[in-house]
């Protein structure tokens, strides 16, 4: 089983894009633990919310006119529209 503190950095360096494997070896973890279910929801939150803190900024960004932003903003907007019909 794996520490909560262990977890906080599993979610903290799953926000910075690292793999599960390169997680584990940063925190000195047994590899077993990629396997338990509260380090793959940890995984997924710190991608997650670091992924809708790119998002949020880039939609303000798209809304302030950034024509980059506009098309990335639209993207997000056309595969949340193909998600949902799935």
């Amino acid at each position: 089983m794996i520490s909560e503190e262990n977890l906080k950095k599993v979610e903290e360096f799953a926000g910075y894009f690292f793999s599960p494997a390169d997680i584990i070896l940063i925190i000195g973890v047994e590899s077993k633990s990629v396997n338990d279910q509260a380090f793959l929801t940890a995984y997924k939150k710190g991608k997650l919310i670091k992924e809708a803190a790119i998002r949020k900024s880039i939609i303000e960004l798209a809304i302030g006119g950034s024509s980059p932003a506009q098309a990335a903003a639209l993207k997000f907007i056309d595969q949340s529209k193909l998600d949902e019909a799935n």
